[in-house]
């Protein structure tokens, strides 16, 4: 019996995180919103620091709909930079992790490090720091 409870408690502990469960999506929130909070969430999972498409891929179960927009490119990620922690993210410059495909060029949703999401214009967009 302790020994199931211990597996179960471990099992559980492993999944914090990055259970899928969707951060901050709530009604009358635009798809795209929802979208690129998902994939915030997304590499936020592991590590939080990832180099390509493939070390998300033990999360794409959790995340189908973000992973997919970001194997099909409709969502851009700076690979190689750091999702911030909560204490870092207060006093970190607002860097750009990941943003709609084309919102360098007619703007769009954006995700910082620190995990908000924004939309900005293209004009907004040239102004954040993209690691």
């Amino acid at each position: 019996m302790r020994t199931s409870a211990l597996a179960l408690a471990l099992i559980s502990f492993s999944l914090l995180g990055c259970s899928g469960n969707p951060g901050g999506v709530g009604p009358g929130m635009e798809a795209q919103e929802a979208l690129m909070k998902d994939a915030g969430d997304l590499l936020r999972c592991g590590t939080g620091n990832h180099a390509k498409l493939a070390d998300l891929a033990p999360f794409e179960a959790n995340f189908p709909k973000a992973f997919q927009a970001l194997k099909s490119g409709d969502i851009v990620v700076n690979w190689g930079t750091a999702m911030l922690g909560e204490g870092e993210s207060a006093k970190a410059p607002q860097a750009i992790i990941a943003h709609d495909k084309e919102a360098q060029a007619s703007g769009g949703w954006v995700m910082f490090t620190n995990g908000t999401a924004k939309k900005v214009t293209a004009a907004e967009f040239s102004t954040f720091n993209k690691k």
